[in-house]
């Protein structure tokens, strides 16, 4: 029987990558830190959900790999979280942007902890992949994701109000819905307690993932003929912020 989480982790891993390998050609570029964050941001959740498709796949026949691939996984989703909060941190607060981040940071590793205490045992039933998360790991990861995902999509609500520019508004805009998306599947795939919620959240993370790819194409995707992009960021700390982004398709 085809196990249609590792369909959707594999989807999401492959959207993820091609993102961030974009990016990351960018700012080999550029060497722009802002960038930096995004690069490690679509790198970091592309690893977290190839080793995810890996659990997924051990999920048929070997529950303690499984869970030793997601254990992995949320390591790099919690500290990749926590470096890609340093791109709000530092566009709109500047002085608060080290100390926040090592705050976040011993929270990830906190989070990590948790859930190494509370190793899941996932199993493959009907086609889906039963995370079988425990209780405080469950906490971990859903108060974790829960608050900087947030964060992050207020922030680009923020870009997007503030951006003078009609496609990095739209830009924006699109960056925070798959981010909502994210956080609304991720998730749930630590607090499911039946089939249709793995299924659910099975099917909103490439959904998310595919959303957030779309938006680092789309300046070039209204226009062919240009090759420069930009998300366009503006505070009253710095007045303005850019991060261009410059590769080719």
């Amino acid at each position: 029987m085809i196990n249609l989480s590792v369909i959707s982790m594999a989807v999401s891993a492959i959207f993820l990558l091609v993102g961030g390998l974009a990016i990351y050609k960018s700012w080999k570029k550029k060497n722009d830190n802002l960038l930096k964050y995004f690069a490690i941001f679509f790198l970091g959740y592309g690893v977290m959900h190839s080793l995810l498709a890996v659990g997924a796949l051990f999920s048929v026949s070997n529950s303690f790999l499984a869970g030793i691939c997601y254990v992995i996984a949320h390591f790099f989703l919690f500290t990749t979280t926590a470096f890609f909060l340093r791109l709000p941190l530092r566009t709109l607060f500047p002085k608060f942007e080290k100390p926040v981040f090592y705050v976040v940071l011993i929270g990830a590793l906190l989070s990590t902890a948790m859930i190494i205490k509370e190793i899941p045992l996932p199993f493959f039933d009907n086609g889906i992949t039963n995370w079988n998360v425990g209780e405080n790991a469950m906490k971990a990861a859903i108060t974790f994701s829960g608050i900087t995902l947030l964060a992050l999509v207020i922030f680009f609500i923020i870009a997007a109000v503030k951006s003078t520019e009609k496609i990095y508004k739209v830009r924006s805009i699109v960056f925070a819905l798959g981010i909502f998306v994210f956080l609304t599947g991720g998730p749930l795939h630590n607090a499911a307690t039946n089939n249709f919620q793995y299924l659910l959240a099975d099917v909103l993370t490439p959904v998310a993932t595919l959303i957030l790819l779309f938006g680092v194409y789309l300046p070039y995707l209204k226009n062919k003929n240009k090759i420069e992009e930009a998300i366009e960021v503006k505070d009253e700390v710095n007045h303005e912020a850019e991060i261009k982004v410059n590769f080719r398709i």
